[in-house]
C-alpha cells in the first residue's frame, strides 16, 4: 500500500504547483457556547471559499461554477486545536499582495477563523518528505 504522502503526490501531479500557494488557517476553538468540530470546520471553510470565489469571480461563480481550486487537509494538534492546512489556487490576474489582504481580511470575518494564518508564496513538495508528522 502506498503511503499518504506518494499518494498526495500522484493526485496533484496534473496541476501547475506554481500557480498555488501554500495557507495554514487557525480557527477559534469555541465561539457563543459552540465548541468547535469537524462539521463546524468544514462548514466554516466552505463559507470562506464561497465569499472568496464570489469576490474574484463575481456572478460566474455561480452562473458558471468558476472558483479557486484548494486542497484543504484538517489537523487537530496534540493540545486539540484546530487548523486547515491547504494549498490554494492563486488567481493568476491579481497580485499576490491583493489575494493575502483579501485572505485575511475574509477569513476573520469567519465565524470561527482566527487572525493566526501563515502563507507561503512557494510550495515545496520535497519538504514534505522531511517535514513534521501529520499529528499536528
Amino acid at each position: 500500500m502506498k503511503n499518504v504522502k506518494t499518494e498526495i503526490r500522484e493526485y496533484l501531479s496534473p496541476i501547475d504547483i506554481n500557480n498555488f500557494v501554500g495557507l495554514t488557517l487557525t480557527l477559534k476553538q469555541g465561539l457563543d457556547g459552540y465548541m468547535l468540530n469537524k462539521d463546524r470546520c468544514t462548514q466554516n471553510l466552505r463559507h470562506f471559499m464561497n465569499v472568496i470565489n464570489k469576490k474574484f469571480y463575481g456572478n460566474a461563480f455561480k452562473r458558471y461554477g468558476k472558483r479557486l481550486q484548494i486542497f484543504p487537509v484538517i489537523e487537530k494538534s496534540k493540545e486539540g486545536r484546530y487548523h486547515y492546512h491547504m494549498i490554494i489556487e492563486r488567481p493568476s490576474d491579481r497580485c499576490i499582495n491583493d489575494f493575502i489582504h483579501l485572505i485575511e481580511t475574509e477569513w476573520v470575518k469567519t465565524h470561527f477563523g482566527h487572525r493566526q494564518i501563515h502563507l507561503d508564496q512557494f510550495i515545496d513538495f520535497d519538504l514534505m518528505e522531511s517535514g513534521s508528522s501529520s499529528n499536528g
